[in-house]
């Protein structure tokens, strides 16, 4: 038996993917899901030919070598091509993100189109919380919801005729008679995880995500970065219900052996020359006994890398010794998750208010520890119950902290997580399709006590106000960083007038006139065409024209 496990594109579909792919260098991680499921099956069910199959870095791929001038058709291709290669009798497709999922769909119809026999299944978060939906596409055969290591490998010795199909607690499909869909879900979760090894890496193009595509770790290191994504621990304990990755690992938060993280380390850094790790936890610090015993051993063992945790800290859980090691084992930007500034608001998404008293302390201590680390903090705005003053309550803790860059987001209402259902119930979404979700500071929702388009305004000011009006690496004079911050927001949005502004201020200040200038002109070129550009510094109180004086 041959099984190929696919991580389609990165995009809500695939023509939205080819208009971001021609505009900016898009993100790329290695798809850990899909490599510890075909590790697990490598080690359980040898006699099964399995693979990973990374569409989305292989496009990033061509678009790096062919300087972006690839098509659609092209990014169709290389599915085609690696399907016809493989000859598989089953495809995994990896649907983790709501986002995605046309794409997925999109994927399937393409796998099916050219190999009509063939099994096709889906694992992920969407397929875990939205079964009816996954499988009403006829190109589906099955879902296996939850972590589905376990579940995957009795799929398979079911169709392998080992298994019968009703002993499986961990599946969805459709009756062949009667069309309806048929559920079985024990939402397969992994006890131990320390039983699955490491992930099956062997077919991806490791060391090559961060030059085919980008991530966060290119805001401190453009040139020597090689770096790759690891999963220390698995789960997060607490309630908030704006979340939906419970739906996946249940709340249960387990977390691997130290030594085997760190070996893992070693393990890519000497086989791959890694040297950059972004550690792919949903909680940076569920328990911050084992964290700090994880930075003990970086340490001990003389690993020498530089780190990042994917998900954030939680500021209340964080103490001096854990900040300490952080930092002396390798860690490059301490992420806190603190979401509101309301306490009102902590309340009703089920989250402790003690983060908004503790997130200055924290703050306090990492520049104790080391005055220049780079810091940012989390904000999730846009619940339909949020009101004028708990916005301002959140944005007046933003500024108030000593830090680098605060992200604010937009709630979206994700199937699975307990806000999904109040949206329903209380006419903020339809039934949901991807036109209930948005990217970035915008949301669909109705009926809000802020209106979506207001709401809007507000948070994407705020994120301007704190990020470019008077940022903290320029006011440092942290200028290499300033450079790497705003160069990577021109990257993504070349017209952003305030980003261009910034780094005129930078080169100003560095004493680079010639890119001074060139910069400046570029924010007054912007501002004379772009209508909300001029609106926005216009805002802010900011005339380009002061910096030649």
């Amino acid at each position: 038996m041959k099984v190929l496990l696919i991580n389609p594109v990165c995009g809500e579909t695939i023509d939205k993917f080819m208009q971001e792919l021609q505009r900016a260098k898009l993100s790329a991680d290695e798809p850990l899901g899909p490599a510890y499921l075909s590790a697990y099956i490598k080690k359980t069910l040898p006699e099964v030919i399995i693979e990973v199959y990374d569409h989305n870095i292989d496009c990033l791929r061509i678009a790096h070598e062919k300087n972006k001038d690839v098509n659609k058709q092209d990014i169709v291709d290389l599915l085609k091509n690696k399907v016809t290669a493989f000859c598989p009798d089953i495809v995994g497709i990896s649907a983790l993100y709501y986002m995605n999922s046309p794409a997925v769909h999109e994927t399937a119809a393409i796998v099916k189109g050219i190999a009509k026999d063939k099994i096709i299944v889906l694992g992920g978060i969407y397929p875990t919380s939205s079964p009816d939906k996954a499988l009403s596409d006829k190109n589906i055969d099955y879902v296996v919801p939850g972590e589905a290591e376990i579940a995957f490998k009795e799929f398979l010795e079911y169709i392998m005729g080992k298994k019968e199909l009703s002993t499986l607690k961990s599946i969805g499909y459709k009756n062949k008679d009667t069309s309806a869909i048929i559920y079985m879900c024990d939402a397969a979760i992994v006890n131990d995880i320390n039983q699955l090894g490491f992930p099956d890496r062997s077919a991806l193009p490791i060391g090559k995500y961060s030059v085919w595509g980008r991530n966060v770790m290119d805001r401190f290191y453009r040139q020597d970065v090689v770096s790759t994504v690891l999963q220390p621990t698995r789960g997060c304990p607490f309630l908030c219900t704006f979340c939906s990755g419970h739906v996946i690992t249940r709340r249960r938060f387990r977390k691997r052996s130290v030594k085997d993280v760190v070996n893992e380390i070693k393990y890519l850094r000497d086989r791959y020359d890694i040297n950059t790790f972004v550690f792919n936890d949903e909680n940076a610090n569920a328990d911050p006994r084992w964290s700090t015993e994880l930075y003990t051993e970086i340490i001990k063992e003389k690993l020498n890398i530089r780190w990042m945790h994917g998900g954030g800290f939680y500021t209340h859980l964080l103490n001096k010794e854990l900040i300490e090691k952080a930092i002396e084992s390798g860690i490059v930007i301490f992420n806190l998750a603190i979401e509101s500034g309301s306490k009102r608001i902590m309340k009703m998404v089920k989250k402790s208010d003690k983060i908004i008293e503790s997130a200055p302390k924290a703050v306090e201590m990492i520049r104790k520890a080391k005055p220049d680390l780079y810091i940012t903090c989390f904000f999730l705005c846009g619940f339909p119950f949020e009101t004028e003053q708990d916005i301002t309550q959140t944005i007046d803790l933003a500024k108030s902290l000593d830090i680098e860059w605060a992200y604010f987001n937009m709630f979206q209402p994700f199937p699975g997580c307990e806000l999904y259902e109040y949206c329903k119930k209380n006419d903020h979404i339809n039934e949901f399709n991807t036109d209930n979700l948005s990217m970035y500071l915008s949301s669909k929702l109705k009926n809000t006590v802020i209106p979506a388009k207001k709401l809007e305004d507000i948070m994407y000011s705020a994120n301007l106000l704190i990020n470019f009006v008077n940022p903290r690496t320029i006011r440092n004079g942290n200028y290499a960083q300033a450079l790497r911050d705003y160069e990577r927001v021109i990257d993504v949005a070349p017209d952003h007038a305030l980003a261009h502004y910034c780094l005129a201020r930078t080169y100003k200040a560095m004493g680079i006139n010639e890119k001074f200038k060139s910069e400046l002109i570029k924010v007054i070129e912007i501002s004379s065409k772009n209508d909300v550009q001029r609106e926005y510094l216009t805002r802010f109180g900011i005339n380009p024209l002061n910096l030649n004086k």
